[in-house]
C-alpha cells in the first residue's frame, strides 16, 4: 500500500483513524509497560509512600491546613524518602507513553497524510517578534489557567468527575500528589532529564498531533474557528481530568490561534514548552529556597495570580495575541493561498 493511498483518504477517515490510533496506542502502550514493569502510574506501590501521600492529601483537602507552597515541600520530603529506582521506573513509563501516543504518532501521520509532510506544518514564518510574543504569552498564561480552574470549580466539574468515575476529592488529590512524586526530580534523576521528559517531549508531541495534524484536518471540513474549538475539546478530553478540563480547553484554544495566526508550529510549541517548564521551575524555586526566603514567597507571587500583577498578565496576553493577529492580517494574502 503506497503513501498516496493514505493521502487520498477523505478527511473524516483521517480524523477518525488519528483519534482511534491515539487512544488505542495510549491504552496498549500503558498496558504493555504495566505488564513489563509491574507498575501503573495511577498506583502508589510503596506502602510507606502511600501512607505519607494520603496524610498530605488529607491535610490539603480535609483539614485545609496546607497551601500550594507547603504542599510542594511535602512532596519533596516524600520524594527524598522514596527509593529513586521506584520513582524512575514510573517516570520512564510516563515518557514512553508520550513518545508513542503523541510524538511518534504525530510524526508518522503527518508524514503519511500530508503530501508536503512537515513543510505543511512548519511553513516559513520565522518572524522574530512572534517568538518574543510567544515567550511573553507563555510566562503570563498561568494567570489565565488559574482563572479557568476557578471557573471549573464554580461549574463543579470536579463533582461531576467524582460521580462519573465513582471517586472523591480526596482520592483525586492523592492521585495528583502521587503523579507529582513520580515525575519531579530525585537524587538519581536531575532536572535536565526531568525537563526533557515532562516539558520538551509532551510539548513537541502534543503540538504536532493536536495543532499540526488534527486542527488542520478539522479545518478542511469546517471553518477555522470551529476547528480550533474542536481540537481544544479533544486536547482537554484526552487528559482525562475534568477538574482541569477548562484549563486545558483554554490552553488548547490559545495554542490553536497561535498556530493559525503564526503559521508555524514552533510558536505553540514554545508556549507549551514554557508553560510546562514553569511547573518544574516553581517546584525548584520553592524546594530549594531557604526558610528565610520562603517567608517572602507567597502562593500568589509564585503562581502569577496576584492583584494588579494578575490584571497586567491579561494585558500582556492580549498584547501578545494582538501581535500574532496583526502579523496574520498583514500577511493574509500569503497565508490563505
Amino acid at each position: 500500500m503506497s503513501l498516496d493511498t493514505f493521502r487520498n483518504w477523505g478527511t473524516p477517515k483521517k480524523i477518525i483513524s488519528t483519534v482511534i490510533s491515539m487512544l488505542l496506542l495510549n491504552v496498549i502502550v500503558s498496558l504493555l509497560l504495566m505488564l513489563i514493569t509491574g507498575m501503573n502510574l495511577d498506583e502508589l506501590t510503596n506502602p510507606e509512600v502511600k501512607i505519607k501521600t494520603i496524610a498530605l492529601a488529607e491535610k490539603v483537602i480535609i483539614n485545609d491546613e496546607v497551601d500550594v507552597i507547603s504542599e510542594l515541600k511535602g512532596i519533596q520530603s516524600i520524594i527524598k524518602e522514596t527509593p529513586p529506582s521506584e520513582l524512575n521506573k514510573a517516570f520512564y513509563l510516563f515518557i514512553t507513553v508520550n513518545l508513542f501516543s503523541y510524538l511518534g504518532l504525530g510524526l508518522v501521520l503527518i508524514y503519511i497524510f500530508f503530501k508536503e509532510g512537515f513543510k505543511e506544518v512548519l511553513v516559513n514564518n520565522k518572524t522574530p517578534v512572534l517568538f518574543i510574543a510567544s515567550v511573553l504569552l507563555a510566562y503570563h498564561i498561568p494567570k489565565l489557567g488559574s482563572d479557568a480552574l476557578r471557573l471549573n470549580e464554580y461549574l463543579k466539574l470536579d463533582l461531576f468527575q467524582n460521580w462519573l468515575f465513582n471517586s472523591d476529592l480526596l482520592s483525586d488529590t492523592i492521585k495528583s500528589i502521587g503523579e507529582m512524586i513520580y515525575i519531579m526530580p530525585n537524587d538519581e534523576r536531575g532536572y535536565l532529564i526531568t525537563f526533557i521528559g515532562i516539558c520538551l517531549i509532551p510539548a513537541i508531541g502534543e503540538e504536532l498531533l493536536f495543532r499540526g495534524l488534527l486542527m488542520r484536518l478539522f479545518s478542511e471540513r469546517t471553518n477555522i474557528h470551529n476547528a480550533i474549538a474542536i481540537q481544544a475539546l479533544l486536547f482537554a478530553g484526552v487528559h482525562f481530568n475534568l477538574t482541569n478540563f477548562l484549563y486545558y480547553f483554554v490552553l488548547g484554544v490559545v495554542l490553536g490561534y497561535l498556530y493559525y495566526w503564526g503559521r508555524n508550529i514552533a510558536f505553540p510549541m514554545v508556549v507549551h514548552l514554557i508553560n510546562n517548564f514553569l511547573v518544574l521551575f516553581n517546584y525548584f524555586v520553592i524546594t530549594t529556597a531557604s526558610k528565610a526566603s520562603l517567608n517572602n514567597i507567597t502562593e500568589e507571587g509564585v503562581f502569577n495570580d496576584a492583584g494588579v500583577y494578575g490584571w497586567m498578565s491579561y494585558l500582556i496576553i492580549a498584547l501578545s495575541l494582538g501581535i500574532f493577529y496583526m502579523n496574520f492580517n498583514r500577511n493574509r494574502h500569503i497565508i490563505e493561498k
